[in-house]
């Protein structure tokens, strides 16, 4: 059973960990800080990581910095991206943890729904905006294998069956209402699923592992804004369902074992067969929904992604994936 007992020494490695000033991000930041490493915390407000790590013993506030990454709007991940790019030259671990959870319907700085901007294609564009340094990583280091970590949840599941039939098809597609807050936040956890397989079917040659996990249902902020139109549901899982949560401490473990665990490398998965695993609550390999692996609506969804990106930021992802693993 892995504990943060087993974490190994991280000195010099450089994370970054979105969403690391709160609920399972910010265990995962602390933890990963307690083996030596420099976290990054990408996250939207700079008084709530102020506040978050205000009583760090002055010995560890070298080890964490506040980087602004709005991932709902694709120019605030591009510069948080290019911004660490400029301070740091090598990548070990990238933790894709932020996200919302059952919001109201609406629209992103781009014009795409904001579920799957902020959950969905935001985190895609970050992790291909820093393969360049993931693979030159990577390279640096053959006994270690860097990390992407992709937070995912068990509402893939429960929610996501509407593939291919609720695609990535088009931007319409995208931004149908669905008749429930679940259905797009489901949807925009299948894509996680997809956006870790991509990564690893790319990235199978390189020193890099691809890991989708569901946390399990933690105790964090999620529940603080669900969509007003749950009515007396919402207000039941918001004020006394989440009584019930399993605490952040527990809820990270899946999240720092994929990011950390020796399990991972070439020395203990040699034949690389866990790249593109995922991982259930407690730090257990799990099975992922057929509809998850369904490559068509992968592909969609990479498509997808791809073209928005050009479009709106006039950034070639697909060529600059080319270039990193050339």
């Amino acid at each position: 059973m892995f504990s943060t007992n087993n974490i190994p020494d991280l000195f010099g490695k450089r994370a970054i960990v979105t969403g690391g000033n709160a609920g399972i991000g910010y265990i995962v930041t602390l933890e990963l800080m307690k083996k030596g490493c420099i976290v990054y915390v990408f996250t939207r407000s700079q008084k709530r990581f102020n506040e978050a790590f205000k009583d760090l013993p002055s010995a560890w506030k070298h080890l964490v910095h506040f980087q602004f990454c709005d991932l709902s709007d694709l120019d605030s991940v591009q510069a948080a991206a290019l911004a660490f790019k400029s301070r740091e030259s090598q990548l070990h671990i990238l933790v894709n943890n932020a996200g919302i959870m059952a919001v109201e319907y609406g629209l992103s700085k781009q014009g795409l729904e904001i579920q799957q901007a902020t959950n969905a294609v935001g985190p895609a564009v970050l992790s291909l905006s820093l393969l360049d340094v993931l693979v030159k990583t990577a390279r640096s280091d053959p006994q270690h294998r860097v990390r992407i970590v992709h937070t995912s949840s068990s509402a893939h599941e429960r929610y996501g069956e509407a593939y291919p039939k609720q695609s990535w098809e088009s931007i319409q597609a995208v931004n149908r209402d669905q008749g429930s807050t679940w259905k797009r936040y489901g949807q925009s956890k299948v894509a996680n699923i997809f956006t870790a397989d991509y990564l690893a079917e790319l990235t199978s040659r390189e020193n890099i592992v691809n890991l989708s996990l569901n946390p399990g249902n933690v105790r964090t902020g999620l529940y603080s804004n669900l969509d007003p139109k749950l009515g007396l549901m919402g207000k039941i899982l918001s004020k006394f369902l989440v009584r019930f949560l399993i605490d952040p401490q527990k809820g990270a473990l899946s999240t720092l074992y994929a990011a950390t665990s020796p399990d991972f490398d070439a020395s203990s998965d040699p034949s690389h067969k866990l790249n593109g695993a995922y991982l259930e609550t407690g730090a257990k390999i799990g099975k992922k929904a057929s509809w998850a692996m369904d490559g068509q609506a992968r592909q969609l969804f990479v498509s997808f992604v791809q073209t928005f990106a050009n479009k709106t930021m006039g950034i070639d992802l697909k060529q600059a994936a080319a270039r990193a693993l050339a």
